[in-house]
């Protein structure tokens, strides 16, 4: 039944959500599900959403035509009488005018905004994968803890089979009390490690509900096999990957995109705008003749002079271009240091996957052979009580260290996730099974 409701809810989440981000996608249903919630409806990602509505607004208003103004007027009243009929020349003005922007100027206020919305749709991309890095950090810390309450509940009942062992032994005569007492002290600070886990648990549960902005209790699924997702990408192939499609570095070109539009914009504006216009003006009846007057019609063209404002139109250029040289060398700082962050991440990986090697295939193997050796001899009294107890503790360590180099492994992966913009390409490999009961 459990892996019944894993795969429905895997295929729903790789066909709704992975189609959108596939940086959501991680291979664990419920991780998945949960970044799919926070993404949706976290404010600082909704706050972009509102942003980028703001500027189509505002492409519609910079891309717009003026009103066209209507203008009345009265031209030429004498002001010794007012009269409307006693001069020829007085008139009734009404008009009608309408400012034309040069070719191409609206259009590339419009390109300028769009070019704006990149660097915000940027900037949300660049929180999205922060936040999902962040949840995916918190998610493996938990589970890492817990894979440690299971191993260390795995030595209670060791270490109990071992008090049990030595009991009988003491009521025949062998052994002697001290060394029960000191494996009783052990299974009671075993008994105390569970607590701190337990607290530290709800820690790393309250970050997570936080991302959920608490409208829900997150509820990770119980993992059935210890894994980790093994890289399968070569540091160049990762490298040309991060330099395409970090979310910083993409937010600075869109940047210069912008600065672009913006000298396009700059050199527009230095050409002439006009004004056109049409007034039409009525004249009142010659009074002496009784004659009715014509009307006139007239009709006017102006324009700005853009040469006037040429020192302004040159701070506008040397502004956009000072500012684009400043995003060029930005461009070139953060990918040197993304490129040094992938690699020292790497090396990482690379001594983790190493570790794991090591840990599951010799130490502890290794340490368990030593364990059932170590337990048949304090049987048969070759060793005493205490060495035993000591080859347990190191066998416990050993599995806690193997399981925090696994959990390390998969938020290592998580972090240059977010460095390299993609999911990486990974094989899912399974450790070992683990024991809830």
């Amino acid at each position: 039944m459990y892996q019944l409701v894993s795969g429905m809810m895997f295929f729903l989440v790789h066909n709704f959500v992975y189609a959108e981000n596939p940086l959501y996608l991680s291979g664990h249903s419920d991780l998945d599900l949960m970044v799919m919630k926070v993404i949706k409806n976290y404010p600082s990602i909704k706050a972009h959403d509102a942003t980028i509505e703001s500027l189509n607004q505002s492409k519609i208003k910079v891309t717009s035509w003026d009103d066209p103004k209507l203008s009345l007027a009265i031209a030429n009243l004498p002001v010794d009488t007012f009269n409307f009929d006693q001069e020829a020349m007085t008139q009734k003005k009404i008009g009608l005018s309408q400012k034309i922007y040069a070719s191409g100027k609206l259009q590339q206020r419009g390109k300028v905004i769009e070019k704006r919305k990149d660097v915000v749709k940027e900037n949300q991309n660049q929180e999205i994968k922060k936040i999902i890095k962040m949840i995916k950090v918190q998610y493996f810390n938990y589970h890492s803890l817990q894979i440690e309450k299971i191993f260390i509940k795995e030595s209670e009942l060791l270490l109990q089979k071992f008090i049990n062992i030595a009991r009988k032994k003491y009521e025949v005569g062998q052994g002697n009390q001290t060394s029960i007492l000191e494996a009783e002290v052990q299974l009671s600070k075993l008994m105390e490690r569970i607590i701190n886990i337990d607290n530290k648990t709800d820690v790393h549960l309250q970050k997570i509900n936080r991302y959920l902005e608490y409208k829900e209790n997150f509820t990770p699924v119980i993992i059935e096999h210890l894994t980790y997702s093994k890289l399968t990408e070569n540091e160049d192939h990762l490298i040309s990957r991060m330099l395409e499609n970090n979310p910083k570095l993409r937010q600075l070109q869109s940047k210069r995109d912008t600065l672009q539009a913006k000298k396009q914009l700059v050199s527009l504006n230095r050409k002439s705008d006009y004004v056109v216009g049409l007034n039409y003006g009525q004249r009142d009846r010659d009074p002496r003749t009784g004659n009715k007057r014509s009307d006139f019609i007239s009709f006017q063209v102006s324009m700005n002079l853009p040469f006037v404002q040429g020192r302004k139109r040159g701070a506008e250029m040397a502004e956009v271009r000072a500012e684009d040289l400043a995003t060029i060398k930005s461009i070139e700082d953060q990918t040197s240091k993304f490129r040094s962050e992938l690699l020292t991440k790497m090396t990482n990986l690379n001594s983790k996957e190493k570790l794991i090697k090591l840990y599951t295939t010799a130490i502890i193997p290794q340490k368990n052979q030593s364990l059932q050796t170590a337990l048949s001899n304090y049987q048969t009294d070759r060793i005493d009580f205490l060495f035993l107890l000591k080859i347990e503790r190191e066998l416990l360590g050993f599995k806690i260290n193997m399981a925090k180099f696994i959990f390390n492994y998969d938020i290592t992966i998580a972090e240059l996730e977010e460095i390299i913009g993609q999911p990486l390409n990974t094989v899912t490999t399974r450790v070992m099974e683990l024991n809830h009961e």
